[in-house]
């Protein structure tokens, strides 16, 4: 109905195409393929669909307008177009296939079907058809030959050329030099040797079709018959396809269009083309004929497809890769003897010659065995050992495929296969670990294949000498290595550069760990709990950091009592120096063990470096609650005692770990730490060596300001100090500015003074509220609060790190906790002061308390809901705000979010005083 605006009463267009593009279809058509962002595309192809919900008779018009996009140059259009035609099936009934019985005419069979003459005699799919290479006739002229050579050569200069004399018009005439062997004609076409040598492509018949039905209506045609699209400037060619009559299944047409273009010489076409297929056949099916005759159509693309782009370590095949995941859809709804039928037609694919036939091979067993879980232990049986064979292929990403084609069922091969099988399988796989590297394509896909299969537990009798397998018999099937030998193949893969494989690798290092015994991990522990320390230390993806954890926590929990104590014992000293490694500084690599190459050794000097140090003490934690806690205690107090903040922080960080990890050792550590660190809170004047090199540089630059103006009596005052501080420093260069002085020196002396400045506050801010928080944990409060409270609100005001502001917050709850039963409470002036610290600009947002409305959230333009009296300091200043804007007044969102995130916890049931808690839930 939409475009009915759009034609006259003979069909004609009465408007141009720009003018049709503003109808809700051509505008969602153009976000299709020229969507900013892949959300607008997807919400694009989703409105599509709800179109077809709305409208059901427009099917064929919406498959036939988004159609072309399949064959678009652009990756995302494509993919972009199948979530469209996706979206549109899903609001389509379900056909009913009894009905359509007898169209079984023209479909491939198995009867017919002969892989050997589709690898011997089809032409191979390849990246395109090679016209882009074609030249024109007046290029072949020899003239023409000679000038673009010489072109390309570079040897024409201006007007002058340098090749003459070189290259001559003769060198270009045919005879003149010797004639290169002609290629291979011995193909023919896939869709004859499909179809037959009678075969008329869909495109063919249909133009024969509308030729017979024009004649025979006439002048009885309808007003829209007729109607072409022209080519425009933007988006494909639409063109005149013969779509179904009611009655037919209604994606008949699109997918014999889908599968002609299946076959193209060009790899878009067929991608596209299998994103398409792959859109339908998740939902809809035809007849069981039809299916058997696409799904060999799909694995004669297995087996021709040549395209592959090698974007990274391993190759990138797209039309294989989509076009077994449409054979993978439509084994769901095979037989078992069809499925046996293509299974040996696929397993003909591992023995072809080109590496891409049997990489097409297997992707197709791979998606068959993702879809056909539940296939009988005989299937799996007779197809497990030609993918083991796979496996040492002589191309790597053969051999990626391979192994990754049974991860899917890996659980099922234990019992489904004999043992000897498994077990071989299980040697070939930690055998090829020793010739794997980081540019293997193989590598992750084998490590995952390896960590899958050691979850069985005849495996790990397998290798554990003395333990019975699964048949209780000692003797039986067991292998000459030991765990103690193969698990260290995996450590060099913890440092590997593809995240994908140090993932696996911890996951199969969980696996070992959780079901290994103290006769072997006691002996891989010690190098393993070195491994993973430096990995947490080294390891830059912050979703592997809580894996790490797992497998150290398994690490520990498998070993013995006296193999903990002599491994922490070994490597505490290590541990903590990493732990209180100052950030931003490269570190030794002679104390790794073997250093990672390309990376840099060394905290990152961001948000980063609270995050490392947390997951280091997490460890620590860990391994305290299986060792003595007092191995620590000599260490933290060494730290402690240190000049260096970071030290000091990584101590205190450590501490409150402990405190955590081991609630029974609170009192042991507050005995041995709560004297020192309630010393070092109540020092206002704890110099860190980290600012020795910056106050340094800032007394130098004052005394060269000072030596130019010693005659300079208004300077006096700074003349007899021995050493300026960085107040004294600013006040320096203010009474210079007044006296017009004002050079690259006293610029040179601003800066330093306000670096260092930032730098005090940064490192003073952390360290005393850690020895707050330490405090506070250990239940150990000096008689004024205030030197604790202090730090922890200055943690909530200045810090930017959350995850310190979050520490802060938890510290401030455990406080007004513990001194709830106080007299005088301090709990109404903490909330005083939070509820300052949201509403501080006082100049932009309302003053809470005298609102009328505890509403803060509203768009820009209402009006409704407002605060009656503002606190404005101008007529202009809106009278509400929206949440995101008082944190942005406040500085940075980071600096309130810790609060808020625990701001539960602070308020307590029944807050005394004048309604502060009232005024602060408000407010938040």
């Amino acid at each position: 109905n939409e475009y009915k605006s759009y034609l006259s009463k003979d069909g004609a267009w009465l408007v141009s195409d720009e003018e049709a593009m503003s109808s809700r279809l051509e505008r969602l058509l153009c976000l299709l393929d020229n969507g900013s962002t892949s959300s607008i595309r997807s919400a694009a192809a989703k409105q599509l669909g709800e179109i077809q919900q709305t409208h059901p008779a427009e099917l064929q018009n919406l498959l036939q307008k988004v159609y072309p996009y399949l064959k678009s140059k652009s990756w995302d259009s494509r993919i972009t177009a199948g979530e469209a035609i996706s979206a549109i099936a899903q609001h389509v009934p379900r056909w009913n296939r009894e009905s359509v019985e007898s169209k079984n005419a023209g479909y491939v069979t198995l009867e017919c079907y002969s892989l050997e003459e589709v690898l011997s005699k089809g032409t191979p799919l390849l990246g395109s058809a090679g016209s882009e290479y074609d030249i024109t006739v007046e290029e072949t002229k020899a003239g023409s030959q000679k000038q673009r050579l010489t072109d390309q050569l570079g040897f024409t200069i201006g007007s002058v050329n340098l090749a003459e004399g070189l290259i001559s018009e003769h060198d270009f005439v045919e005879g003149s030099r010797p004639s290169t062997p002609s290629p291979n004609t011995n193909t023919q076409d896939i869709s004859r040797i499909l179809n037959g040598e009678d075969y008329m492509s869909t495109r063919e018949r249909n133009k024969a079709k509308r030729k017979a039905r024009l004649l025979s209506r006439q002048s009885s045609s309808t007003p829209r018959e007729g109607i072409k699209r022209q080519k425009t400037s933007e988006g494909p060619v639409r063109e005149a396809v013969e779509w179904p009559e009611p009655g037919d299944w209604p994606f008949e047409t699109l997918i014999t269009y889908l599968l002609e273009d299946l076959l193209s010489p060009e790899w878009e076409e067929r991608h596209g083309a299998a994103i398409g297929l792959r859109s339908v056949v998740r939902l809809h099916r035809w007849t069981e004929p039809w299916l058997m005759d696409l799904s060999l159509r799909l694995v004669s693309v297995l087996a021709l497809d040549r395209f592959g782009d090698y974007v990274s370590h391993e190759v990138v095949a797209p039309v294989r890769e989509t076009t077994a995941q449409v054979l993978g859809l439509l084994t769901r709804h095979y037989s078992t003897a069809d499925l046996f039928h293509l299974e040996h037609i696929l397993l003909g694919l591992l023995n072809a010659t080109d590496w891409q036939a049997r990489h097409g091979g297997l992707l197709g067993l791979k998606y068959l065995l993702a879809a056909r879980q539940e296939t009988s232990p005989k299937f799996l049986a007779e197809l497990v050992p030609h993918i083991i064979k796979s496996i040492s292929d002589s191309d790597d990403d053969v051999r990626a495929v391979a192994a990754s084609s049974l991860v899917p069922v890996s659980s099922k091969l234990d019992g489904s296969i004999p043992q000897k099988m498994l077990f071989s399988l299980s040697d070939m796989l930690w055998e090829s670990l020793l010739g794997l590297d980081d540019l293997c394509a193989s590598t992750n896909s084998i490590i995952t294949l390896l960590s899958s299969l050691l979850k069985s537990k005849c495996l790990g009798a397998y290798y554990t000498p003395g333990v019975k397998n699964c048949d209780n018999d000692v003797t039986l099937l067991k292998s000459s290595v030991t765990m103690v030998d193969l698990v260290p193949r995996l450590q060099p893969f913890l440092s590997h550069n593809t995240k994908a494989v140090r993932r696996e690798s911890l996951v199969a290092l969980h696996t070992l760990f959780s079901l290994g015994n103290e006769s072997w991990v006691d002996s891989v522990a010690p190098l393993f709990a070195g491994v993973l320390y430096q990995r947490m230390f080294l390891e830059s993806a912050h979703s592997l950091r809580p894996l790490i954890i797992k497998v150290w926590s398994a690490l520990f929990s498998s070993t013995s009592v006296s193999a903990r104590s002599k491994i922490v014992k070994d490597h505490l000293p290590l541990w903590c120096h990493l732990l209180g490694a100052p950030a931003g500084l490269n570190l030794d690599p002679s104390i790794f063990l073997k250093p990672p190459k390309g990376i840099t050794l060394a905290i990152p000097a961001s948000h980063e470096e609270y995050r490392i140090r947390s997951s280091l003490v997490t460890l620590l934690g860990e391994a305290a609650q299986y060792t003595d806690v007092a191995l620590f205690v000599e260490h933290l107090k060494s730290y402690l005692d240190s000049g260096c903040a970071c030290h000091k922080q990584a101590a205190c960080l450590l501490t409150l770990e402990l405190i955590s990890s081991c609630p029974k050792q609170v009192s042991f550590l507050s005995q041995a730490l709560s004297a020192k660190i309630k010393s070092m809170l109540l020092d206002n004047n704890l110099i860190f060596d980290e600012l020795l090199a910056s106050n340094q540089n800032l007394q130098l630059s004052c005394k060269c300001v000072l030596a130019g103006q010693l005659n300079n009596h208004q300077l006096q005052q700074f003349h007899q100090l021995q050493a300026l501080s960085v107040d004294q420093a600013l006040e320096l260069v203010a009474a210079c500015r007044q006296l017009g002085i004002d050079n690259t020196l006293v610029s040179a002396v601003e800066s330093t003074a306000n670096n260092l400045n930032a730098s005090t506050i940064i490192f003073t801010t952390r360290v005393y509220s850690l020895l707050a928080g330490c405090l506070v944990a250990m239940a150990t409060l000096p008689e004024k609060l205030n030197p604790i409270i202090k730090p922890l609100m200055e943690c909530l005001k200045k810090e930017v790190s959350v995850e310190l502001q979050e520490e802060a917050a938890k510290s401030l709850q455990r406080l007004l906790n513990l001194v709830s039963d106080r007299s005088p409470c301090p709990t109404p002036k903490v909330m005083k002061n939070l509820v300052a610290m949201l509403t501080e600009n006082k100049l932009q947002y309302p003053d809470l308390q005298t609102c009328d409305t505890p509403h803060l959230l509203y768009n820009d333009n209402s009006t409704a809901a407002t605060p009656t009296t503002p606190h404005s300091a101008t007529p202009s200043t809106p009278r509400g705000a929206r949440v995101a804007d008082v944190l942005t007044a406040l500085g940075t969102v980071t600096r309130v979010t810790g609060m808020i995130s625990y701001i539960k916890y602070i308020i307590p049931s029944s807050v005394p005083g004048d309604g502060v808690g009232d005024i602060f839930i408000r407010s938040v």
